[in-house]
């Protein structure tokens, strides 16, 4: 007869929560904590912005792939929107000053 370790069941459940919390989709509220923008492209027209999450108007618990379904371009107005999180420290302006500099 084989008998399971005591513990062998706490580091299981231990281990589901641990890949529960890793494939969570980053929130709103994820990028707020960390210091970082929110990376907002429209793929209609191209614009691109780095915005504080919080900025946005959106519940700050929303997924950042599905804010980009609610926001609509302020150039062109459509609402092709892309959110990702910010793709360069300080955004991608601060990463065009940089090079500008050099």
């Amino acid at each position: 007869m084989v008998f399971a370790h005591p513990t062998s069941r706490i580091l299981s459940n231990s281990f589901r929560q641990t890949m529960a919390d890793v494939t969570k989709p980053v929130t709103l509220s994820d990028l707020e904590r960390d210091g970082k923008l929110a990376w907002v492209y429209c793929n209609a027209c191209g614009r691109e912005r780095d915005v504080p999450p919080g900025d946005l108007g959106l519940r700050m618990d929303t997924p950042v792939p599905e804010a980009g379904k609610r926001l609509v371009c302020s150039a062109c107005g459509e609402r092709k929107v892309s959110v990702r999180p910010e793709l360069y420290p300080g955004g991608v302006e601060a990463m065009r000053n940089r090079h500008r500099e050099t």
